[in-house]
């Protein structure tokens, strides 16, 4: 049997089985062999493009791809079947273009595919990362505290510094540290507190008021008995509880003279000061006349005298003999 009757059979067999698929114009039957031939060729080629699913892809377009020869063929046979055979070509050429579409289709979907896969293998292989800094965000401070060292502040230029009770700069400093325990300006305040009182326990001691100056000592200590200046003027006021003093009065008008020579009385004074290496206190109507007064008294001496001033109506030199 010949290859073109393989074919006619082919054809028989897809009309007997599809009568709703046909040529363009379905009115019209495939009476003659050659007619038949176009239009079963035709249904087949359009029952083949819809079982992908079942021969694949690559086997539909082989399918197509023979059926397209067919037809070729065919044409060159009858070239008087153009229209018909020009229809079929077109019928499947479309189908060519679907299955190529399929498959580019298909081979685009498998890149993409591929492409993630290697996106996610790498977006999973980890990374060096720079370490994120935070910057601590600032405490927020209680609003008591701007208003309890304000109060300390003024009870403290008040000489409040431990008196009353309750109302006094020590008192508000310690309410302030109970709320915030490392406020600098509390212990600042406090420091000051402690250095007051050791102020005035040296003044009572150039007074020789031996029991306020204890007395102020002490309340230096319980307020901080760890400050370092406590011990030094404890000392101080011991040597001149147990010193010995002179009183040396000076003349006013050889002191509104200022002459160039130093006179008489500075230079037995300044020779007392070196032997005995005495606290010298200063009395003088003036600061400078105070500062003439140490002037000349540190001119007569090998080494630089210490000295506290006094401001006094009657101008005078006091040595404190440890």
């Amino acid at each position: 049997m010949t290859s073109c009757s393989l074919v006619r059979l082919d054809i028989l067999k897809a009309l007997s089985t599809s009568r709703k698929t046909g040529p363009p114009n379905p009115s019209k039957r495939c009476n003659k062999v050659s007619a038949t031939h176009i239009c079963d060729v035709t249904i087949k080629a359009k029952t083949q493009t819809n079982f992908v699913t079942r021969v694949g892809i690559r086997r539909k377009f082989l399918y197509l791809s023979l059926y397209a020869y067919k037809l070729y063929t065919f044409n060159q046979r009858h070239p008087s079947k153009v229209s018909t055979v020009n229809y079929s070509t077109n019928l499947i050429n479309a189908s060519l273009r679907d299955t190529l579409a399929a498959v580019i289709l298909t081979c685009c979907l498998i890149l993409a595919l591929t492409g993630c896969k290697a996106t996610n293998s790498r977006s999973s292989t980890p990374t060096a990362t720079q370490p994120v800094v935070t910057t601590p965000a600032a405490p927020v401070r209680d609003p008591r505290i701007q208003r309890l060292l304000e109060e300390a502040y003024f009870a403290f230029m008040e000489s409040r510094l431990t008196t009353p009770i309750e109302d006094n700069a020590y008192y508000r400093y310690l309410q302030v540290l109970a709320i915030d325990p490392t406020n600098e300006d509390a212990n600042t305040g406090i420091s000051n507190i402690v250095e007051e009182y050791l102020d005035w326990s040296l003044e009572s001691v150039a007074n020789r008021n031996f029991r306020a100056a204890t007395n102020y000592l002490n309340k230096a200590r319980s307020v901080d008995d760890t400050h370092p200046n406590i011990s030094a003027v404890e000392t101080r006021i011991t040597e001149y509880r147990n010193a010995s003093e002179e009183h040396y009065l000076l003349d006013p008008l050889v002191l509104n003279s200022k002459t160039t020579e130093t006179p008489q009385t500075l230079v037995a004074i300044a020779q007392r000061i070196q032997e005995t290496a005495a606290n010298v206190i200063i009395s003088a109507r003036s600061d400078a006349e105070g500062r003439w007064i140490y002037q000349q008294l540190n001119a007569q001496t090998d080494n630089r005298i210490k000295a506290r001033f006094e401001r006094r109506s009657k101008p005078g030199v006091r040595l404190v003999i440890p």
